[in-house]
This record gives structure tokens, C-alpha cells and sequence, in this order.
């Protein structure tokens, strides 16, 4: 997917595939970068707008002090 997205930066799909991937590989911060990168390019793509959200909602919350 990183190759699709090298040489087409603008396709939607490979950007969220791309994230799903890190994801897996348990790299949130490369996935949450992703699909922000596909929703710049559709803020209306439902999928990574739900992937986004669960993202946040898996991270870790800083303790309170």
C-alpha cells in the first residue's frame, strides 16, 4: 500500500489500507497520520472516520494528577 500511495498520494483507499496495516503491525501513530491524510482528501469517508475514532478511544489515558 505504501507504494500505491508514493505514487498516487491523493488515493483515497491505499491511504486507508495503508492505516489498517500500521494498524496490525501496531504502529498507531503511523496509522492516526494516514487517516487523517485520507480524510483531508475526503472528510465525508466514513471508514476512516470511524477508524480514527476507535483509534482515540483504544489510547492510552494520562493519568489524572
Amino acid at each position: 500500500f505504501s507504494k500505491a500511495v508514493a505514487l498516487s498520494p491523493d488515493y483515497l483507499e491505499a491511504r486507508f489500507n495503508l492505516a489498517n496495516a500500521y494498524l496490525r503491525q501496531g504502529l498507531p501513530g503511523d496509522a492516526e497520520r494516514e487517516l487523517k491524510e485520507a480524510l483531508r482528501i475526503d472528510t465525508k469517508f466514513v471508514p476512516a472516520q470511524k477508524a480514527l475514532q476507535k483509534l482515540y478511544a483504544q489510547a492510552p489515558q494520562p493519568a489524572n494528577r
